[in-house]
């Protein structure tokens, strides 16, 4: 991909921009909630029953529930006032983590846990969506708001390597719901955080705005069909990995492995992020995509975990560059009305593939080795870079008055 010297601000330059850190922050505080209650339901759950059973079913069903629920609750803040949104959902946040910790604690009904749990997963804000959606129509489509998406990028990584590491560290060392309550206080600071700004919406609603909702757009079934794929990689790559250091001897060396992942990731981010781009999103996402889902190869025939851990450091690093180009392409292809439920679907898409890989992925892995369960996980990466590559024409055409983000070429 070639790259040229179009001007775009430094990721300095945007954050200190006059009001952009108002959202920023509230947005990089509201990810780590994400990445924590799910595993905060299970630890908090086996925790006090001794149930691995009980508690995987539990944390299933909010990841599933929060996963549907996050771009109808992204609609309901493009389309209504976002702080009433945010004061309902807070509310339920608080009500549902205190009543599972109460139910967990006290022997409750299984049943009770489960409504409990989804209505938790129900009440989940998508803050890293409504983050995006806020520079969307602060910054100027092309080069720049693609610098934006690459901040959201880097502190989608941060937060999935600092926010499980919380959330084990105040269940396991403080009390069994520490993390659920570490995750609803970050969810009331980041809730105020966004109700105190002013109108998220780029533009108002009126009668000849586009009523339709995002979901219904096709080239955003094609990125979420592809996106559920990407899960699927996620979610068999990590009980993969852990099969595999259990079979190698080394069970301890699982959590670094699987930390390699989220550390390229990272690291593709930033690298990607200091370029201009000339060629098109969608290109580069197929490109991206591409990468790791052929990268994954390396992962499944490794023969030893120092193999392994290169092969991982390798694919994770086109992660982030194919997640960045994708929530462009988003951004192009839906109008303006719909942009938090638009990057929603994105992200329920990963959720709901990577609950799906993990299952699937445990399965083979029960049949017949790790290997297996990551051979899944290729699988899941198949279907990603064959949607994108079969849908490209359709994903290529904007929304009317919507011009592709690509950067003008070298003089």
């Amino acid at each position: 991909m070639a790259t040229s010297s179009v001007s775009v601000p430094s990721y300095r330059a945007l954050l200190q921009a006059p009001g952009n850190l108002d959202f920023v922050i509230p947005g990089l505080i509201g990810r780590l909630p994400l990445a924590m209650r799910s595993l905060g339901c299970v630890l908090l759950i086996q925790g006090y029953t001794g149930s691995f059973g009980v508690a995987g079913a539990i944390g299933a069903v909010h990841t599933i529930v929060s996963a549907l629920a996050g771009p109808r609750l992204g609609q309901l803040a493009d389309r209504r006032s976002h702080r009433q949104v945010l004061l309902v959902t807070m509310l339920v946040q608080a009500l549902t983590t205190f009543a599972l910790i109460a139910l967990a604690a006290n022997d409750g009904s299984v049943v009770l846990e489960v409504i409990v749990a989804f209505l938790l997963g129900a009440s989940a804000m998508p803050f890293p969506s409504m983050s995006r959606a806020i520079w969307s129509a602060r910054v100027e489509r092309g080069p720049v708001l693609e610098r934006a998406f690459t901040i959201e990028s880097i502190f989608d990584q941060v937060a999935f390597i600092l926010g499980p590491f919380a959330v084990i560290l105040l269940a396991v060392k403080v009390t069994p719901g520490g993390g659920l309550i570490g995750a609803l206080l970050m969810t009331i600071i980041a809730s105020l955080g966004f109700m105190r700004l002013d109108d998220i919406r780029a533009e108002p609603i009126t009668e000849t705005s586009d009523k339709r909702q995002a979901i219904q757009i096709r080239g955003l079934q094609i990125l979420i069909l592809a996106f559920i794929g990407m899960g699927i990689l996620y979610g068999a790559n990590e009980v993969g990995i852990v099969a595999f250091a259990e079979e190698q001897g080394h069970p301890g060396a699982a959590s670094v492995l699987v930390s390699f992942f989220a550390g390229g990731a990272l690291f593709g981010a930033l690298a990607y992020g200091a370029h201009t781009w000339r060629s098109s999103a969608v290109k580069r996402t197929v490109i991206a995509i591409g990468w790791v889902w052929l990268a994954m190869l390396p992962i499944v025939l490794a023969p030893n975990l120092w193999w392994c851990g290169v092969a991982i450091l390798i694919c994770g690093f086109a992660i982030s560059p194919g997640e960045i180009s994708a929530f462009t392409i988003v951004e192009q292809i839906i109008p303006d009305t719909a942009r938090t439920e638009g990057f929603s679907w994105i992200i329920a898409g990963i959720s709901l593939g990577a609950a799906l890989g993990a299952m699937f992925g445990g399965m083979a892995i029960d049949a017949s080795g790790a290997r297996a369960g990551l051979l899944v996980s290729f699988g899941g990466g198949t279907l990603a870079f064959l949607s994108l590559l079969l849908g490209a024409k359709i994903l290529s055409r904007p929304y009317p008055g919507h011009e592709l983000a690509t950067a003008p070429a070298d003089d």
